[in-house]
């Protein structure tokens, strides 16, 4: 038990966040066995809590376990009916150790607090982070970080461990959560402490430390989203064909929120592609697409025959990182000729480049003729920012073009 906690009582006490890495890199095989020799609560009760309060479908809920380690939450959400999991973590040792449990989809490497979370905004059911929300681990901004990748309606299940090295972290950490409370971002499920959440690891504590579980649900309209709404009336605003016989291509289309839009406006026959499965599952659910189908956008060709589509829309997804500005030429490929395409894009100060490459291309296609602008038109309010270094509300841009 000694060598134990000095082993934890070492990772504590590691000066760089590079220096930890090695160390968890050191401690990977054996640290399942010496987790479970200190009585280590968090994964349990992490993964107890998201149970008792998630209502939706477990087998097709898509999970992000952030800092994942060797899996042990992913092991515990399995015996809960959880299935589908994407772990996260700074250790490639510890990663080899989750794969090797054959529970996750992908598993990626980043050092979080120094690199952006590799994840995709709004595409998780379940967001939890257990055991490294820490001092000298992960820094408390990266729970903004955590918000963002989590969809609306989604949970984020966190821990944090107590004793005397921690009250100042923990009380940054509980201002931050509160104060995104009162933004509107997500609402308070539950907020629990346990007295025995494991032996404690450090000289100065006695017997057990104490530690406690985060639940928070996020808003379904947190960041007050309004690209699809803008999309959906922009096309309906301009569109004077039969819109019960038109046929719409929602390229990157999630979980279908364009279509519900459109639907609104008298658009009744969608076809849905995306790159996430899970997205596609729950468009699906929503009983408006006559056909989905899975595309990698920028690495696969869009699968849509040419000139066949009254509608092409792309919402969401010009962005960064996401689906390469190149694409918007097979969208204009898949168009009938006299259709509309119609594409979002996010403002901010990470996407210059990336709009103004767009526009470049925009125009240039139709100073090549291949089709004329009908309207392009900026919304100030676009979304909230989801970024530290944005405060308030993001602006974002509508361009509508005709093929000719």
């Amino acid at each position: 038990m000694n060598t134990v906690k000095a082993m934890f009582a070492s990772c504590r006490s590691t000066a760089t966040l590079e220096e930890k890495m090695i160390f968890y890199d050191s401690w990977a095989e054996k640290y399942d066995q010496d987790s479970a020799s200190v009585n280590y609560q968090a994964t349990t009760l992490a993964a107890k809590t998201v149970s008792s309060h998630y209502t939706g479908d477990r087998g097709a809920a898509v999970v992000l376990d952030v800092a994942c380690g060797t899996g042990l939450v992913a092991e515990q959400m399995k015996e809960y009916g959880f299935g589908n999991f994407v772990g996260i973590d700074g250790s490639k040792a510890m990663l080899e150790q989750a794969q090797k449990k054959g529970l996750y989809q992908d598993l990626k490497l980043c050092l979080l607090g120094e690199q952006r979370l590799p994840a995709e905004k709004g595409s998780f059911d379940v967001v939890v982070i257990c055991g490294s929300l820490s001092v000298g681990h992960v820094p408390v901004r990266v729970i903004k970080e955590l918000w963002s990748a989590c969809k609306p309606g989604g949970y984020v299940c966190m821990t944090c461990r107590h004793g005397g090295d921690h009250q100042e972290y923990r009380a940054a950490l509980e201002d931050t959560q509160k104060q995104m409370e009162e933004e509107g971002l997500w609402s308070c499920v539950n907020v629990f402490v346990e007295e025995k959440w494991s032996k404690s690891a450090l000289d100065s504590e006695e017997g057990f430390i104490a530690g406690s579980v985060y639940l928070y649900k996020k808003d379904s309209a947190s960041v007050n989203y309004q690209a699809t709404t803008l999309a959906a009336k922009t096309v309906s605003s301009h569109y004077t064909g039969d819109r019960g016989a038109a046929v719409v291509l929602d390229v990157a289309c999630g979980t279908g929120l364009v279509a519900e839009q459109m639907k609104e406006y008298g658009f009744g026959n969608f076809v849905g592609i995306d790159g996430s499965k899970a997205m596609l599952e729950q468009a699906q659910k929503k009983g408006l697409y006559q056909d989905l189908k899975l595309c990698l956008l920028g690495e696969q060709r869009l699968p849509a025959e040419k000139g066949s589509f009254d509608v092409v829309v792309i919402c969401g997804s010009l962005s960064v990182g996401h689906v390469p500005v190149r694409v918007i030429k097979e969208l204009w490929s898949a168009c009938k000729p006299g259709g509309y395409v119609c594409m979002t894009c996010r403002h901010g100060g990470d996407h210059q480049e990336y709009r103004a490459a767009l526009e470049d291309t925009q125009k240039q296609m139709e100073e090549e003729g291949l089709w004329s602008c009908v309207n392009v038109f900026v919304e100030e309010k676009w979304s909230k920012s989801a970024l530290d270094s944005e405060e308030g509300f993001i602006a974002g841009s509508v361009y509508l073009y005709k093929k000719v």
